[in-house]
């Protein structure tokens, strides 16, 4: 066999994998291991009479100095946008069974939650603006489905 027809093969083997990947990726939208009502007990907002059907988790800790300036966006974020989403914040110190079950390694970790699947996943900091962007794009790439 030529070198070039082994790469050809293990190219075509690469390729085959990615789509089978991405179609596998696209079948399996994530849902939350837990029902996210059960989050909804960490959000200050929980008893607010009329939820957005988006919810923000945001899994950090006091000790976690991007953790910490997260808050303040998600506080500003809160008040612009409570229309839009709801935010609920879970110290991973406090509530450790919960960052197992949802598999957070690394923090601050936000997961945006809609109905009860997860369609989005970031971990890092980001600012009011970036956080808005990202919630209104993720929102629009995964519309509501009527049951």
């Amino acid at each position: 066999m030529s070198n070039q027809s082994g790469f050809m093969t293990a190219f075509a083997v690469l390729v085959i994998a990615a789509a089978g990947i991405a179609i596998w990726n696209r079948s399996h939208t994530p849902s939350l291991p837990a029902s996210a009502e059960s989050l909804v007990e960490y959000s200050a907002d929980a008893d607010a009479p009329t939820q957005p059907n988006l919810r923000l988790i945001k899994f950090g800790a006091t000790w976690c100095p991007p953790c910490r300036a997260l808050d303040s966006e998600l506080e500003q974020l809160n008040l612009t946008h409570s229309d839009m989403v709801s935010v609920i914040k879970v110290d991973v110190d406090e509530h450790p069974e919960l960052a197992e079950e949802y598999n957070v390694n690394g923090i601050p970790r936000l997961l945006l939650v809609q109905g009860n699947q997860i369609i989005g996943d970031q971990i890092g900091y980001y600012t009011h603006d970036e956080l808005t962007r990202w919630i209104r794009e993720t929102a629009a790439a995964n519309p509501v489905k009527s049951e």
